[in-house]
């Protein structure tokens, strides 16, 4: 009976070490983003973009945010650009032009031209023409990536936490 009673004390304290070990790596995930946040990125916003000409960082800069994962959910804007995930859930329903050209320039009286197209203020044709989603959706498909990002990068900490929580307990 008293050897039932220990294994069940074990027990329960081996989980409360796994929670305490996952919750101190939500807050190691959370006190990292708030580094990068609020020092380390306006750092090298100072330091880089005043004594460069074209306002250029060095690659390597952006490696300790990328080791700790913490630049995924910061550039899912990027991520989620580059894939076809907002047309997964956004319909295309506005047109956007991709080729133009200014028509004006090579043909005066824009004869040959299929689909005049005023681009930045200038007046030119539009040579090839897609259908984009709308901005509202867009934007908010982007959000949702970066919840998702962010959600994942602290259950990663979590688990990290509570592996290294069972790896030091004593046993």
């Amino acid at each position: 009976m008293k050897t039932k009673k220990r294994n069940i004390k074990t027990f329960v304290q081996s989980k409360k070490r796994i929670l305490i070990g996952g919750a101190i790596g939500v807050a190691i995930c959370l006190l990292l983003f708030l580094f990068y946040i609020f020092v380390y990125f306006p750092l090298i916003d100072t330091v880089y973009y005043s004594d460069s000409t074209d306002g250029s960082t060095p690659q390597w800069l952006l490696m300790p945010p990328t080791i700790t994962g913490h630049s995924f959910p910061l550039f899912s804007h990027f991520i989620i650009e580059g894939t076809s995930v907002t047309t997964m859930f956004c319909k295309a329903t506005n047109p956007e032009c991709v080729n133009w050209g200014n028509w004006a320039l090579l043909n005066k009286d824009m004869a040959g031209c299929d689909t005049p197209w005023i681009m930045e203020g200038t007046a030119g044709c539009c040579v090839e023409k897609i259908m984009a989603p709308d901005e509202s959706c867009s934007e908010k498909v982007e959000i949702a990536g970066f919840a998702i990002l962010a959600g994942l990068l602290l259950v990663i900490y979590f688990i990290l936490g509570a592996v290294v929580a069972l790896l030091t307990q004593k046993r």
